[in-house]
C-alpha cells in the first residue's frame, strides 16, 4: 500500500514541478528519507501526509483516494488478458501462501497455544 500511495505523491509533485529536495526540505528530513517515501519504502505518518498534501496544493484524500481504487485480486486475474500473466500471478500467490503456511507450522511447534494466551 506504501508504494502506491508514495507513487501518487511522486505524480502530484512531479505535476507540480517540485523536487524531491524541495519536499524534503519542507518536511524536515533528507532528500533519501523522501526518496523511499515517494519509493513506498518505508510508511509515513498521518501529519506528514497532510504536510505533503498542503505543500502539494491538494486535500490529504486527493492523495489516499489512489489506495481506495486499488483493484483486488480477483478483478485484476478477471482483467488479465493472456494466460500467462494469470499464471505468473496465481505463482506469486500460491509462494505467498506456501510461505505464510511454513510460517504458521514453524510457529506451532515453537508455542503451544495456552503458552500465547499467558
Amino acid at each position: 500500500m506504501s508504494e502506491i500511495l508514495g507513487q501518487r505523491i511522486r505524480e502530484l509533485r512531479e505535476e507540480k514541478r517540485i523536487s524531491q529536495k524541495a519536499m524534503a526540505d519542507f518536511l524536515n528530513t533528507t532528500r533519501q528519507r523522501y526518496a523511499r517515501i515517494e519509493k513506498g519504502e518505508i510508511d509515513i505518518t498521518y501529519k506528514d501526509l497532510c504536510r505533503i498534501a498542503s505543500k502539494l496544493g491538494v486535500d490529504p484524500n486527493q492523495i489516499t483516494s489512489s489506495l481506495k481504487e486499488e483493484k483486488g485480486l480477483v478483478v485484476q486475474f478477471r482483467e488479465l488478458s493472456n494466460a500467462e500473466a494469470a499464471a505468473e500471478k496465481m505463482a506469486k500467490v500460491e509462494e505467498i501462501l506456501r510461505v505464510f503456511f511454513a510460517h504458521k507450522r514453524v510457529w506451532k511447534r515453537m508455542f503451544k497455544p495456552e503458552d500465547v494466551l499467558r
